[in-house]
Order: structure tokens, then sequence, then C-alpha cells
């Protein structure tokens, strides 16, 4: 057989184009580059293939070991873009485009095998092996090679066509074919793909440490639980990953609308629960994934990936700042702001509080207290202000509720930020906690004009410190609390050790209701 005349270059292409093949182009084995071949040792050395064992299958680096008599590479690439956009929130799995339809290898093999027999009927000694993300090749580097596409920074292959939403395949032939050119590299300064990444796994311009990888965890890792280093950033990715490519700008200017039918999205597999995945069974996953790529992810491996990314979701929703209240909260104010609040009965013009009355008043709402005393909604604010200046006094004299600062200690050296919102004067505040050695646990301290002003300090501080509500929760112990951090969609735990009876504490259902303060920890803990 003339290796040189059976066929030619263009008539392959053309055959390739006819098959379906959205791209084609061919590489000559002579042309290949030793560079290439010590980059892939080099990373292999450096473990950045984790457990791939076969990504270092000495083949991979001497095509001829594949193939002793092979010539020439036909490469190919077929478009799998579709418009469909993975849904917003939390309670949703992502699966990576490429597992959306019918398995990609079976859509590439059989055009693969059509054209690898047609190049065989050409002459009984042409000879043809087909790979497509099967073999050990380096697909990739030979997709640059052929002039498909080049090799991007975050390792995929774009093209200037489809962008990085292709996938890839070769014919390993004896014929001596015309090679095309070799694509150059038109990333540019362009980082996106490397600043998207939530792991850190391009650690360098075209170089990607499969252990830092999302991709790499959710479909090879076969381990029974996910790196503590990875789980936090799945962003709910249970099938692969798409965050380097959805950044790239060749994808979002260039991507098509793919042809191949097969390739349009089963249904369930742009918006699958999380919680639905984490629980499904492998006659479920079996039924539900046919003909699929998603099959080399194996029903523990998928419900591993979603428990991880739904046990990732609990802990950013676990509240990482809690806020108390003051007087009866921190500090054992009752004694001192009933002795003052007499003495400025007469003058504020409402009853004197005696002991019994004192007990009526802790089973009452702080509303019902105020429409109980008969003190005028106008004289509240003169009467706050006159009451914060007179416990300045008594300050020195004033304890921590007893158990309050040990557990204080333990919130804070679980990671919790703390913090104080108040009736009272800052200046008060700050002098109590430095006098009892507690100034150094609080990051903030915000004191409010009016005794019903905490919703609107809440929201004030969730603005000025950047938080969302469920990374917030309030201690206090009256009724008010309670009211406002409802208002403030924050979680609120109501302590019965303050002003406020158990019982009237109750009734406006808080989040939790607690007798002690070591009950706090338990309390974080539960989330």
């Amino acid at each position: 057989m003339n290796q040189y005349s059976v066929t030619s270059s263009s008539v392959v292409k053309e055959k390739a184009s006819e098959l379906g093949f959205h791209k084609v182009g061919i590489a000559a084995v002579d042309r290949l580059d030793a560079i290439e071949t010590q980059r892939l040792q080099a990373w292999i050395e450096l473990g950045y293939h984790a457990d791939m064992e076969w990504m270092a299958n000495p083949k991979r680096q001497n095509i001829r070991l594949v193939m002793p008599e092979v010539r020439s590479l036909v490469c190919v690439a077929l478009n799998y873009y579709t418009p469909h956009q993975h849904p917003k929130g939390e309670e949703y799995a992502k699966i990576s485009r490429y597992g959306w339809g019918r398995d990609y290898h079976k859509v590439m093999h059989k055009k693969l095998k059509q054209l690898s027999t047609w190049l065989e009927s050409l002459d009984a000694g042409v000879k043809a092996r087909y790979y497509a993300d099967t073999g050990p090749v380096q697909d990739k580097v030979l997709a640059q090679l052929a002039g498909i596409g080049w090799i991007a920074k975050n390792g995929n292959v774009i093209t200037r066509e489809y962008g990085s939403w292709v996938f890839l395949g070769e014919v390993l032939t004896n014929l001596e074919l015309e090679s095309d050119r070799p694509h150059t590299e038109h990333c540019g300064s362009c980082t996106r793909c490397l600043q998207a990444c939530p792991t850190g796994a391009i650690t360098q311009p075209f170089v990607v440490d499969a252990n830092r990888c999302i991709a790499y965890h959710t479909i090879e890792n076969r381990e029974e639980k996910l790196p503590e280093t990875i789980t936090p950033h799945l962003q709910g990715w249970v099938a692969g990953c798409d965050i380097c490519q959805d950044v790239c700008p060749w994808n979002q200017r260039f991507a098509q609308t793919t042809d191949i039918k097969e390739f349009q999205p089963y249904p369930g597999n742009i918006a699958p629960q999380l919680l639905e995945l984490a629980q499904i069974s492998d006659q479920e996953w079996d039924k539900r994934f046919p003909a699929s790529a998603l099959r080399r992810i194996k029903p523990e491996m998928l419900r591993r990936n979603a428990l991880a990314n739904l046990d990732a979701s609990r802990q950013r929703m676990t509240p990482k700042v809690i806020i108390f209240d003051f007087d009866g909260t921190i500090a054992d104010t009752v004694d001192a702001l009933v002795s003052i609040a007499n003495r400025l009965a007469v003058d504020f013009g409402y009853r004197h509080i005696s002991p019994d009355q004192l007990a009526l008043l802790k089973n009452l709402t702080s509303r019902e207290i105020i429409k109980y005393s008969g003190v005028s909604l106008f004289k509240i604010p003169f009467l706050v202000k006159k009451v914060k200046g007179e416990l300045k006094n008594k300050i020195p004299e004033l304890k921590p509720i007893p158990g309050i600062k040990e557990a204080l200690i333990e919130l804070q050296n679980h990671g919790y930020k703390l913090g104080i919102i108040t009736s009272n004067s800052k200046e008060n505040v700050t002098e109590f906690l430095t006098i009892n050695d507690l100034n150094h646990l609080f990051d903030f301290i915000y004191s409010g004009i009016t005794i019903f002003g905490k919703t609107t300090i809440i929201n004030n501080v969730l603005r000025q410190k950047q938080l969302k509500p469920q990374e917030v929760i309030y201690v206090g112990d009256e009724t008010r609390d309670i009211e406002a951090s409802k208002k403030a969609n924050i979680q609120v735990i109501a302590v019965t050790w303050g002003f406020n009876s158990p019982e009237v504490l109750a009734k406006q259902n808080p989040d939790y209701l607690i007798q002690q303060p070591s009950e706090l920890l338990e309390v974080m803990n539960s989330h």
C-alpha cells in the first residue's frame, strides 16, 4: 500500500464533517513535541494527577506504544453546548454540562467508528484505531497540534467557533496525511479562570492540580468522604464543575447551541434537588442515568457529593455572630434598675414598684408594662435617658450574671464573634465590661435611644458588618428582644435569668429558651 496515494487530508476532513463532527484537524506523529511529554512527566511528579494512575501510563508519553505503525492522527471535536442554565438557590445540585445529555462516549464512538471503518475500507493495508477520552493519548495536546484549538490556562481546549464546550476524539492511522498547522494560544493576559476557581486548583496558568479540583473530586475520587479543603467550596456541584469555563470570555462570546440532539439535557439533569440526590437509591440511580456519562459517578459517590453540599450549606447557615442584650442578660442590673425606677416614680408619674408588683411586671410584655405603669409615651425617652445617667453611678457595684463570663469565653474560643445591642448607654456598658474583664470578648457595642429601637439597630449592624440574617443570632431576656429579632428576621435565644419570666418569654415563641448561660454553647452547637 502506498500511504500517500490512498486518500488525501481534504477528503478525510470532508468525510469527518459529513459524519457530523464540528471540527477536524490532522496532526503528524513526527511533530509531537518532546517538551509536552516532559510537561506531563513533571505534572505527574508533582502529584497533580491525584490518584488517576492511568495518567502515568507510559503509552501516554509515547503514542507509538499505542499503535506502532501510526503516522497521522485525525483529531475531531463535537460541540455539546445547550443554552440551559442552572437555577438559582442552594437547594439545587449542579451537574456539569458534559453530563446533561446522552453519554458523549457513545455519541463520539459511533461517529469515530464510522470514520475508522471508512478509512480501513480505502485499502486493505490501512489501519485505524479511535479514542474519545478513553485511551492512553494526550487528546488535548493532539487537538492543539491538529489546529482544533488551544490548551487554555484552565487546561481545557478552546476553539474559536465554540469556545471550550467541545468533546475531543482522535483516530490513529498508518496513513501518511498532510498535517494542519498547530493552533496558536489566545488567552492573552486574561486570568478569569484562575480568579474564579474557588479551590485554587489552577495553580498557575496552564497547570491544574487535580487534588484541588472540584471536577476531579466529584467524578474520580472514590473515598467515602470528600476532603475538608474541598467541601466548603462545592457551591452545589455534584458532578463535575464548569466554573472556569463559565467565566471564560471565549465561551461567553462564542458558545453556540449544538445541533446534536443526543446532547440535549435529560429531564432532571438541569435542576436536581440536593436532598433528592443525597437520598437516591441504587435502583433510582440506575433508572435515572441511562446511557449517561454520569454513570462513572457511582450512586454512593453521588450521595456523598450531595450530602457534602448540604453539610456545607448548613455550615454557611450557622450563625457566626452572637448579639447580646446587656441589662439582665450579661449584667445583673434588675435590682439596680428597680431602685432607680422607684426613685424617679414621682417625677414621671408612675406607680412605685413593690416586690409583688415586680413579680407581676415580670409576667407582662414590654408594651404591657408601659401600659400598666401609666407613663406617657412622650416621657419614655426622657425616662430612659435619666435611668442611664443614674445607673452610671452604680456600674462599679454591678456584677455579671453567674456563669455568663465563662459562657462568653467558651463561645469566643469556638470562633463566634460577639457583640452587644442595648438600650443602656455605650459608656455604661464599656465601663462595666472593663471592670469585669469582659471588654476583650466583644467586637462591637451599639446603643439605642429608645427601648423599642432594637430592630433598627440590628438592621444597621447587619448592613454595616455586611452580615446576612442567617449568620446572626440574638440573646436577650425580655419580650422586646424577641420582638425585635423576629422583625429583623434573625434567630433569638431567650434567657430566663433576666427580667421577664419564662412563661411570658415562651408565649413569644423564641427560637430557643434557656435557663443557664452554660446552655448557650449547646444551642450554637445544635445548628
